[in-house]
């Protein structure tokens, strides 16, 4: 431990904190990070993160942004003294800042209730179940609940939710482990900076914890640890959601490979518009994918089809398929089911799913 701090350990750390404190109009004091006890700890709009750096030097409140400056234009690591209201810090080389500073003192303190441990999940396998799911939350404020990601452990089996009400998300995999049943529901911000770690985590592990209505989620070792307030209020019954749609298919679902449908989808939309952001789609023999708007004209766009669905046709969201489409490994088949113009759609890959609901209108 020492009273300076490796660049490489710096740059993640106020990467992390950043997304962090990104919230919603954050208050002066938490513009800055604290920087203590070997770690370097951020609070935004419901959530904290303690980032491990190897430090033990003073304890200091510093501002984010000027951390950021100074971080983007050295090269070494950098060292920090207290002095008075004031923080020097310094580089090797010689160059130098002194920084107004606030008391560490008015730097918010929260206590945590006894943690009860959940699950202890593959960093690789929950930051791509959380990737799959985080483009269906919904940004409504008539439902919190909406504005999460559902992370749901059932008798050995993990299940990523998200919907907007309009399209649900759904990644499913199994760990080797028993748990209790039980549910956490994370605001958006929380996952996508759980995601983003865990994806670069690789083969290490997320130890989840609840706190009364906190989640408290490790990652690594030295672990980053994010504490991140529940959202309350009710989450849709997705398997309700599921069991009907899978109700409503009566004919052998399209395969596609991934890639090249999401190029399709996109390839259609740029004939869509605000008034007209639809694309007609029939997943027969060639998947055939139209649009036409009469602000920018018509697109007709064929795929290859692996497996021959149904004739019928369908208007869709360009974009939610692609969204799905897009966390779908390239060359991985994905399987469409359609019943008709009212039912919702199905995509599905091997260890995820999306339910797309159609616009409607004359195909």
């Amino acid at each position: 431990m020492r009273n300076s701090i490796d660049r490489v350990l710096l740059v993640n750390a106020l990467g992390i904190a950043r997304k962090v404190v990104s919230g919603r109009g954050p208050s002066e004091i938490l513009k800055n990070v604290l920087i203590a006890n070997g770690k370097i700890e951020a609070q935004g709009d419901g959530i904290r993160a303690n980032v491990p750096v190897d430090y033990a030097g003073p304890s200091v409140l510093l501002p984010l942004a000027k951390l950021e400056t100074i971080t983007g234009a050295t090269r070494g690591a950098l060292s920090v003294m207290a002095d008075g209201n004031a923080v020097k810090l310094s580089t090797e080389d010689g160059s130098a800042w002194e920084l107004q500073t606030v008391d560490v003192a008015q730097w918010p303190a929260h206590e945590v209730a006894a943690r009860a441990a959940v699950a202890t999940i593959p960093a690789e396998q929950l930051g791509r179940a959380l990737r799959t799911v985080l483009a269906a939350v919904g940004r409504t404020e008539s439902n919190a609940a909406l504005g999460g990601v559902l992370i749901e452990l059932k008798e050995g089996v993990v299940n990523c939710v998200a919907t907007d009400g309009r399209r649900m998300h759904v990644s499913t995999f199994e760990i080797e482990q028993a748990t209790d049943d039980c549910e956490i529901l994370l605001p958006a911000n929380a996952a996508a900076l759980v995601m983003g770690i865990a994806n670069k985590a690789g083969d290490e592990k997320v130890q989840i914890d609840r706190a009364n209505n906190c989640a408290v989620i490790e990652i690594g070792e030295p672990a980053v640890v994010i504490y991140a307030q529940m959202l309350t209020g009710k989450f849709p019954n997705w398997r309700g959601v599921v069991e009907k749609t899978e109700e409503q298919i009566t004919a052998e679902p399209a395969v596609v490979r991934a890639d090249r449908l999401r190029d399709g989808m996109k390839q259609a939309a740029i004939c869509t518009s605000e008034t007209s952001l639809a694309v007609a789609c029939k997943f027969a023999a060639s998947v055939v994918i139209r649009s036409k708007s009469a602000e920018n004209g018509k697109s007709r766009v064929t795929v290859e089809a692996q497996q021959a669905g149904g004739e019928e046709i369908v208007k869709l969201n360009p974009q939610f398929c692609a969204d799905f489409l897009r966390t779908v490994d390239g060359m991985e088949p994905v399987k469409v089911y359609v019943k008709d113009n009212e039912s919702a759609v199905i995509l599905e890959s091997e260890d995820a799913r999306a339910v797309i609901m159609p616009v409607g209108g004359d195909v």
